[in-house]
């Protein structure tokens, strides 16, 4: 199996700064104690039989609901493929997944995790999107011996954010994903080949997520040598950002970064373009991950470029019955309308992982068994090759980002994202070049 290309000489400062960049990120394990955690040695869960029952815990409904729009294909594929069992150590065992709702909070995602273990008595729990849900959850799990599954949440924020140790990490819990270290390993290439005067201007607001990036970008942005203009965090939601802008152009800023809520960009960028100021680049983190947050843009949507964590032009395929990253968004597209969003390679990943980590276990019915297999184990998804033992940080898999580009759509949709840069991972394809940004003035 290939060595992940983004794991390739991660070693224990990249795992420091990670750490230190989620240092703000509040601790979730306290959340064990507020919402009743379930003590490990006497809890329940597991049923019995050659039925493996698996819990997905997402939040389905909320204002993270947006992640998780493409479930209910994502969930028709792999039941087909989880259709005829899974045979291990000679036994056959039928899966069954039991799919429950976080509602985009803390408190309801740890209650569907104990509704998980104590009710349905289920085997493996899947989660993730954001710390709000994937660490209530991976907490009572690992309280209560369940082997879990957790993605789409910075590893950073899963691991230090829960308190793990990288001396031991966790026993019963996993993440693959990834996380700020990513971030700033993959993006400060992309800002040094720009035609620019070396100025990036941040908009960084008062939030765990403005501290995160403030926290990793800021040593990140000296080291190339640019220099940074910061006119402070923010509050949000905020309706002037007339201070900001005015700090931007006194200070001749040609790249924008940022990690703004979707609203507030939109509110900042629309002021931006009233005020004269157009910056030639835009890297812009959260704000337009999904199309439709670029599409209610209009034109002003077009050439601001952000992180990607998974994409159709991926060259992975699915271990379950060898879907390509392109099919499996094709296949959303036709059923739904709808374009292809980030998030879905991921969920569907998850269930790859629990398949592969099935069949690596001596015995799938054995928590100790499953949890084992998982905490070191190796194998190809559609987000691609995942390896659970080589870090960052003990029970993580770390998945790269990518640089990508919303440039003009050449086909039924506005915009397509394009990826320009693979410093992460060499064996993805560039598919497009980074463009000025319209009204910009650059070449």
């Amino acid at each position: 199996m290939a060595v992940p290309p983004s794991a390739a000489g991660f070693g224990r400062r990249d795992f420091l700064r990670g750490a230190a960049a989620a240092g703000a990120v509040a601790s979730t394990s306290g959340l064990l104690a507020a919402c009743g955690g379930l003590a490990g040695s006497e809890a329940s869960g597991g049923s019995g039989g050659t039925t493996i029952r698996i819990a997905h815990i997402t939040p389905q409904t909320g204002p993270l609901a947006g992640f998780t729009a493409p479930d209910g294909y994502l969930l028709d594929l792999v039941r087909a493929a989880y259709g005829e069992g899974v045979q291990v150590g000679g036994t056959t065992y039928q899966l069954e997944i039991i799919t429950k709702d976080a509602a985009s909070d803390s408190s309801r995602a740890a209650e569907a995790a104990r509704e998980a273990i104590l009710h349905d008595q289920v085997d493996l729990i899947l989660t993730g999107v954001t710390p709000t849900v994937a660490n209530p959850v991976s907490d009572q799990a690992e309280a209560s011996g369940i082997p879990c599954i957790a993605s789409l949440v910075p590893w950073e924020s899963w691991f230090t954010g829960r308190g793990g140790d990288p001396s031991t990490g966790f026993r019963y819990t996993v993440c693959f994903f990834t996380g700020a270290s990513g971030e700033i390993r993959a993006v400060p290439p992309v800002w040094q080949r720009l035609d620019s005067n070396h100025v990036i201007g941040a908009l960084w607001p008062n939030n765990v997520d403005g501290d995160t990036f403030r926290a990793a970008f800021t040593p990140a942005i000296e080291q190339i040598g640019f220099r940074l203009s910061d006119p402070g965090p923010y509050a949000e939601p905020a309706s002037d950002y007339s201070a900001q802008i005015g700090r931007f152009r006194a200070d001749d800023v040609q790249i924008l970064t940022g990690v703004p809520a979707p609203p507030d960009f939109a509110t900042f960028w629309r002021q931006c373009r009233q005020n004269g100021f157009v910056p030639p680049y835009a890297y812009v983190h959260k704000a337009i991950l999904f199309p439709a947050a670029v599409e209610a843009l209009g034109d002003l949507g077009e050439n601001l470029m952000t992180s990607a964590w998974w994409t159709p032009d991926l060259p992975y395929t699915s271990s379950l019955d060898g879907t390509t990253a392109k099919a499996l968004a094709e296949g959303y597209q036709q059923r739904s309308g709808q374009q292809w969003m980030q998030p879905m390679g991921f969920t569907y990943a998850l269930f790859e992982v629990a398949m592969a980590g099935i069949k690596a276990a001596a015995d799938p019915k054995d928590r100790e068994a499953l949890a084992g297999a998982l905490r070191t184990l190796r194998t190809e998804t559609i987000v691609g090759p995942l390896d659970f033992g080589a870090g960052p940080a003990p029970n993580v898999a770390f998945t790269p980002v990518f640089p990508t580009q919303w440039q003009r759509g050449t086909g039924p949709y506005p915009y397509e994202l394009v990826i320009v840069d693979n410093t992460l991972a060499p064996d993805v394809a560039i598919t497009g070049d980074v463009k000025p940004l319209p009204g910009s003035g650059a070449a």
